[in-house]
């Protein structure tokens, strides 16, 4: 980590066997009764938001997803109401970011009722908050 006038940094983080309901309760969000997530992420940060380079991939070990908006939009269009409090029991997401957009090439979410997969992207530069 280097500081000074632009905040510089290159970080490797590795999670096993994270409480993600414990995560979430501390960061002032509810939880649902998801159990345990590992992963790995990298990113450099050598100046602005434009500079960060980085990816990783993320999975959660048995999960619940509430008032997900577009969850709730696809369960009144397919009128499948199992996706309004979708419990799963795997959560995958693997995503790179680089020039200004994270990709996620694979998202995937598994529960008895239905399978989800999906990719796509999102531009870094468009979004002003994260609310989770």
């Amino acid at each position: 980590m280097k500081l000074g006038d632009v905040f510089q940094y290159i970080i490797n983080l590795q999670i096993k066997d994270a409480d993600v309901a414990k995560f979430l309760q501390d960061a002032g969000t509810k939880a649902g009764n998801e159990r345990q997530a590992c992963g790995n992420h990298r990113a450099d940060r050598r100046g602005g938001l434009p500079t960060i380079v980085g990816n990783g991939r993320m999975e959660i070990d048995g999960g619940q997803l509430t008032q997900i908006p577009i969850l709730n939009l696809l369960a009144t269009l397919l009128q499948m109401d199992a996706l309004r409090n979708l419990k799963f029991s795997e959560c995958v997401m693997e995503y790179s970011i680089s020039n200004n957009v994270m990709q996620t090439p694979v998202i995937r979410i598994i529960s008895p009722e239905l399978q989800i997969t999906g990719k796509g992207s999102v531009s870094l530069a468009t979004i002003h908050s994260i609310t989770i």
